[in-house]
């Protein structure tokens, strides 16, 4: 649902109407932070995405379950490009008779047109790294981004079962270049941490936009560390489940834990950059933030779970 509304909102907000001005001086305010940053949710997919997988392989290699590289791979393509192909089929061919309008035409036409040109790269899962702006139906980039880490999934997997202390070095390692890389793309390009303001006509706003999207936010080496967060979660709780251990947190520490999560959440959606018109832009607090807010969000949400999956939510 915070997808959803965040979506809606840059809709309206780019989209003539009445109420298009009245929207951008809202954006202004720090109320409507909590839709601007529903991009933040994303960062709670890829958690769960990398801490499910984590779990049920630990769980599959404890039971002896035997795995097969091919029907892994299998397994998630057919899931993943079967709903995925038949929603491209019907954008490239039936929606322009699915609505009428004088803008309609113009809008079936920028999601038709990648559908028909790009379908193939997209079916391989590879578009967000040919041309981000021309995914066809733009919000499959996460699977495309999600597919890729999933690749890499087995040798991340069978390290950290093999090589436990090992892989969580290298796996912390990575989070932290992941981090780091979108740093650096925020840095390098002057782009804002979350797309707010710059949803708007002019060329160099839309520019800016274009490049966000393909250089920072559609791209798993920038989005990797919430995942990455999940996978070594999975490991933790498939950890304490197995060996049975009792984690009993004292209430007072527990209140402090859940206080602690709480602020991290708060402050990751409501402390981005303000981008206000008398306001000078700051290119290391936008790149400061894109940077780190979503690993210390994933974290967050990740301690959430692992505290409700060892019965220490609050009870």
């Amino acid at each position: 649902m915070w997808v959803i509304i965040s979506h809606q909102y840059v809709v309206m907000l780019t989209s003539p109407s009445e109420t298009s001005e009245y929207l951008k001086e809202r954006g202004d305010n720090i109320s409507s932070k909590l839709i601007i940053s529903g991009n933040l949710a994303v960062d709670t997919f890829f958690t769960i995405s990398g801490l499910l997988l984590s779990y049920n392989f630990m769980t599959s290699r404890y039971e002896k379950i035997c795995f097969s590289l091919l029907d892994h791979y299998i397994h998630r393509y057919t899931r993943l490009t079967v709903p995925y192909a038949l929603t491209m089929l019907v954008v490239a061919t039936v929606t322009l008779y699915l609505a009428e309008g004088p803008l309609w035409p113009l809008l079936v036409k920028s999601f038709q047109s990648p559908c028909q040109e790009n379908w193939s790269s997209c079916l391989l899962y590879i578009q967000n790294y040919i041309d981000a702006s021309k995914i066809c139906i733009p919000q499959a980039w996460y699977i495309m981004a999600d597919m890729q880490l999933f690749v890499t999934s087995p040798m991340v997997l069978f390290g950290l079962w093999k090589f436990t202390k090992i892989a969580i070095v290298l796996l912390g390692s990575c989070c932290l270049v992941s981090a780091l890389t979108g740093f650096y793309s925020i840095w390098r390009d002057n782009l804002p941490a979350v797309i707010h303001r710059t949803y708007l006509f002019d060329h160099e706003s839309l520019l800016k936009v274009k490049m966000y999207y393909e250089n920072y936010y559609a791209v798993p080496h920038t989005r990797a560390s919430p995942w990455i967060v999940g996978i070594i979660t999975g490991y933790l709780i498939f950890k304490v489940k197995r060996e049975r251990r009792n984690l009993v947190i004292k209430r007072k520490y527990l209140f402090c834990f859940w206080l602690l999560c709480t602020a991290v959440l708060v402050a990751c959606a409501f402390g981005s950059p303000r981008d206000l018109p008398d306001q000078e832009y700051n290119v290391f607090c936008n790149a400061f933030y894109a940077a780190f807010a979503r690993p210390a969000w994933a974290f967050a949400i990740a301690m959430i779970i692992l505290a409700c999956a060892t019965n220490n939510a609050g009870n």
